[in-house]
């Protein structure tokens, strides 16, 4: 059997395996300008959800109730089940989404592959075998 890893690609197109099973997805809320940071680990369920935190509060982003304020950063652990892709919009009214894995951090549309200009969302799931 074939190890689990993560898989990205465009929107509508072909998805290629990232070098790890697990990643830290980093983004900037549009309005607030709020940095947020997930991580998620390949299973075979699907992507599932680790710690999450946010560097602030604001309009339509409130920490959940359990999260713990420490080191500038509101931490939680989000209560979601295993999730078959995330499609995530990478905003061009934001900072570069970013994704980590194995210690390499880079714009999520470069692991992707996405061209310059290009708008497409991003996929982010689980794979196995694919090269």
């Amino acid at each position: 059997m074939s190890a689990l890893t993560l898989c990205i690609g465009v929107l509508g197109g072909a998805l290629h395996a990232l070098p790890g099973s697990t990643a830290t997805l980093a983004w900037q809320h549009s309005v607030e300008k709020v940095q947020w940071e997930e991580q998620w680990q390949a299973t075979p369920a699907g992507l599932q959800a680790g710690d999450a935190r946010i560097r602030g509060s604001g309009a339509g982003m409130e920490p959940p109730p359990e999260a713990r304020f420490h080191d500038g950063w509101y931490a939680y652990h989000p209560d979601l089940p295993p999730q078959k892709e995330l499609i995530i919009p990478d905003s061009a009214f934001t900072a570069p989404a970013t994704l980590c894995v194995t210690g390499q951090c880079a714009p999520l549309a470069a692991w992707a592959g996405r061209p310059a200009g290009d708008t497409h969302p991003i996929r982010l799931g689980v794979c196995s075998g694919v090269r």
